[in-house]
């Protein structure tokens, strides 16, 4: 649907929840869709839900490269990538620490609230 431009998918919440739908099945094709997808969409839900994909698939090497952009991200972005530091281990920990003062009220809560959350139970899903 994506690469033959369905006119489904030109609507912002139809390709936000395929990329839900895909997240669930990790393969070449469907992270290098993604990768296509996050540089291509301005859609800060789209590119929210591609994030929480890297996420769910421990995909280190995307949240690496994007942390170096988190002021740009929107505030949906910025939240999911919160969460996301944490599967950066001791790298989200020294990130999380630097970027501490940057973080409006609604990210601390996220931060506050994961870092509980994953003390708990560091394998929760999302």
């Amino acid at each position: 649907m994506v690469e033959k431009g369905s006119h489904i998918i030109k609507i912002d919440l139809n390709l936000a929840y395929l990329v839900q739908v895909l997240r669930r099945r990790c393969s070449q094709q469907t992270e290098t869709l993604f990768v296509k997808l996050f540089k291509s969409n301005t859609n800060p839900l789209v590119r929210r839900e591609i994030i929480l994909a890297w996420i769910a698939w421990r995909h280190n090497h995307s949240l690496t490269d994007l942390k170096k952009h988190f002021k740009a991200l929107s505030k949906w972005e910025r939240r999911a990538f919160i969460v996301g530091s944490y599967i950066l281990t001791d790298e989200g920990k020294h990130w999380r620490k630097h970027n501490d003062d940057s973080f409006d009220p609604s990210e601390a809560v996220v931060r506050e609230w994961y870092a509980d959350r994953s003390t708990k139970n560091p394998d929760a899903p999302l």
